[in-house]
């Protein structure tokens, strides 16, 4: 039985104890390669492990994946990236694991803690000028910004479920004033959170600090279009530590060229890794992450023995967290 971890771009799983007890069943191997070329690494796998969004299993590449029994989708049931329904069709098996927070709950007893405090640590680094000072320091200058701090200013949290409800507890302690809004977000919801509820428009032109808490759906992508940018305070600034599709990022490039807003900071991409021509890279108001708001020691504690114990039940007969279970009967 052939198990491929296509794309562990992180290289936290080749040396986890978990794995090596994994090899003594089955032929494991683990590449750290891009999305285009994922084919090469899957296309003799009888298990799949889906680590990152951006790998696509569609229907080109599960057809060309004769052998293919299982799909562990690691972070959740909620995997655009798999075809479910071509994978149903097939008899394959789609069974998901809790990402980063594992299932052990409460630990931790509230959101994603990582999800938090890189949200948090990028508000306040954009704010300050961190990363404009850091790149001047090294060209031989020394730099004189004028900060902002945000105690006192108002954070927009665009998307109030698990993450951005933590980020509002934390921004309330800090002593900023926390408004939200969202697309199926109502008053009484935010008000159980104890923030303010604001129409979409409202929070954009109100807001210091938007952060965008959302998943990439039919509906949120392109939801922060131009419209939304042009609403913001000159001297507002854009977080975005969820999915790059969810901003129009030709209208985010405009409006920071432009300097219609003080800055973005951004772990996330429409396409990922970056490519090095890309516009962003060019703009010197921006702190620009490679998206490592999840790969962390406490995420990886978690998410590397619940991913091994998924495909183990597999393995053992009794697959766990199925989310397709009418394609069980279909098995090859």
């Amino acid at each position: 039985m052939q198990v491929v971890f296509p794309d562990d771009w992180n290289g936290a799983f080749e040396a986890a104890p978990e794995i090596a007890r994994l090899r003594q069943r089955a032929d494991v191997k683990i590449f750290r390669v891009r999305p285009d070329n994922v084919l090469d690494a899957v296309r003799d796998a009888d298990i799949a492990v889906a680590l990152r969004e951006r790998t696509r299993y569609d229907t080109d590449v599960l057809n060309q994946m004769p052998n293919l029994k299982l799909i562990v989708s690691v972070g959740g049931r909620e995997n655009p990236s798999i075809d479910k329904d071509v994978a149903m069709d097939r008899g394959v098996l789609v069974c998901f694991t809790g990402g980063a927070l594992g299932d052990r709950l409460p630990a931790p007893p509230q959101g994603n803690p990582s999800m938090t405090e890189m949200a948090l640590g990028m508000m306040i680094s954009v704010m300050r000028g961190f990363g404009v000072q850091d790149r001047a320091m090294r060209a031989g200058e020394w730099p004189g910004p004028i900060g902002r701090v945000l105690y006192g200013k108002t954070l927009g949290i665009l998307g109030l479920g698990r993450l951005g409800s933590d980020l509002a507890r934390v921004a309330q302690y800090l002593g900023m004033r926390v408004i939200a809004a969202g697309l199926t977000l109502t008053p009484e919801r935010a008000a159980a959170a104890d923030v303010e509820f604001r129409s979409i428009d409202d929070l954009f032109s109100e807001s210091d600090v938007v952060s965008i808490h959302y998943r990439s759906t039919d509906r949120s992508r392109g939801l922060v279009n131009a419209r939304l940018l042009a609403r913001m305070k000159p001297n507002a600034v854009l977080i975005n530590t969820s999915r790059g599709p969810i901003v129009d990022e030709r209208a985010l490039v405009e409006a920071l060229q432009q300097h219609r807003i003080l800055g973005a900071a951004l772990d996330v991409y429409d396409a990922e890794p970056l490519p090095a021509d890309h516009p962003l890279r060019r703009t010197d108001n921006t702190l620009l992450l490679a998206h490592c708001g999840w790969p962390t020691d406490d995420g990886y504690s978690r998410m590397i023995p619940e991913t091994v114990r998924v495909i183990e039940a597999f393995l053992d007969g009794s697959p766990i967290n199925v989310e397709n279970p009418s394609a069980v009967g279909g098995r090859r």
